[in-house]
């Protein structure tokens, strides 16, 4: 297989765009508020530095334990979706991932997924777009 298709080779470039390059509309999340990538300087130095961070299987997403910590190995873990949103700081508890969906139909699979009752949530507003599945409510 070519590393250029390996999920982690993808990964890695996202975290050098979201870093490094002020054009990406993460940036202002990541390197517009200081968080570096200690990893590599390319995309291939990033990727062969995630090859190191334990426990990667299909599925699974990058997480940074410390939310205001940098990409570097001993920040980084394999994680679900569900704890990936958990550990947002964006979303920090059930009450705040209310504005976080697409639809209600995708709003309840996330909150399945998340092993949340949708139930309990008021309903979703109008408004909602998914931004790089992280999901963001537009206040109008």
């Amino acid at each position: 297989m070519y590393i250029t298709k390996d999920k982690r080779y993808k990964v890695a470039n996202r975290i050098l765009q979201r870093c490094n390059n002020k054009n990406s509309n993460r940036y202002s999340r990541y390197g517009g508020r200081g968080v570096l990538c200690l990893l590599g300087n390319t995309t291939r130095e990033v990727y062969e530095s995630l090859l190191k961070v334990d426990g990667y299987k299909d599925g699974l997403q990058i997480d940074r334990i410390d939310n205001d910590g940098h990409y570097e190995v001993s920040n980084l873990r394999w994680v679900t979706l569900k704890e990936n949103v958990r550990n947002s700081s964006v979303c920090k508890d059930e009450k705040h991932f209310e504005d976080f969906a697409v639809t209600r139909t995708h709003f309840k699979k996330v909150c399945l997924r998340a092993g949340w009752d949708f139930e309990s949530f008021n309903e979703i507003p109008k408004g909602m777009r998914a931004t790089n599945r992280l999901f963001v409510y537009i206040k109008r």
